[in-house]
């Protein structure tokens, strides 16, 4: 071969360097891309919680208006025990569980979460002392396990942002929702 056709002769592809570059660029890309589908699943997610939650504080309210309740059932009224989860609610077979069924039909669901909910009337499952904006003739769900990033997102759209007090409170993976009690309906 002579001297002309070496240089002629070029190498074809990608120097290790190039290479290098492009598996950075396509890695951050693929980190921003994952962090935004985080956190508009929490969102996702967050939303359905408050729009369950809505659902049911709509339903007690009904509830009260159409039976002239003058206050919130007892937690003990509907399996004979205190803070009853609403899966054992839907399996009691008491007149004031009977009445629940036809307000509330099943168990609250959120996709991709497998939560409880419970009714507590005797504050026994949070601490209405820690935040002076308490009603303390309030009854409360309890819903777990939610992260702390939801139940803030959860705060954030139903009650004034603030975990600690409020009508949304959460501690651990347990968020706390106060139901307003309101003969307006």
């Amino acid at each position: 071969m002579n001297r002309l056709q070496k240089n002629s002769f070029k190498k074809t592809g990608f120097t290790i360097v190039e290479l290098i570059v492009v598996i950075v660029v396509i890695a951050i890309l693929a980190t921003i891309t994952l962090v935004s589908y985080n956190v508009i699943r929490d969102r996702a997610k967050a939303a359905a919680v408050a729009s369950e939650i809505t659902k049911v504080e709509e339903a007690f309210q009904l509830m009260a208006s159409e039976t002239f309740a003058p206050e919130w059932p007892k937690d003990n009224v509907y399996t004979g025990s205190g803070n009853p989860s609403f899966t054992d609610i839907m399996a009691s077979t008491s007149p004031d569980a009977m009445l629940f069924k036809k307000y509330i039909p099943d168990v609250p669901q959120v996709s991709g979460m497998d939560l409880t909910w419970v009714y507590d009337n005797d504050k026994d499952s949070w601490d209405p002392t820690q935040c002076p904006k308490t009603n303390w003739k309030s009854v409360v769900l309890v819903i777990s396990p939610i992260d702390e990033a939801i139940q803030q997102l959860v705060d954030n759209n139903m009650d004034d942002g603030n975990l600690e007090c409020g009508r949304v409170t959460g501690s651990g993976t347990t968020l706390y929702y106060q139901l307003s009690y309101n003969q307006k309906i």
